[in-house]
């Protein structure tokens, strides 16, 4: 995935998913929240909460860390 300047961005770590919720049913929408945890010239890390439409959360993933490689 490349960054905004188009450098080549690749995942290397995922910390932790949590599940709220059973699984989604067919043809269900969520909405998603992520948030930039940590950032520096070389790598960023972000969480990210999956939404119901009523509100709640679905699940949640903490320290979603990518690097820059080129």
């Amino acid at each position: 995935m490349p960054d905004q300047a188009g450098r080549i961005m690749l995942p290397f770590e995922l910390k932790s998913i949590e599940f709220f919720r059973p699984g989604p049913s067919q043809g269900d929408e969520f909405t998603v929240q992520g948030r930039l945890t940590r950032e520096s010239s070389r790598h960023f890390e972000h969480a990210v909460d999956i939404v119901r439409p009523d509100g709640t959360l679905h699940a949640r993933i903490e320290r979603r860390a990518r690097a820059r490689v080129c």
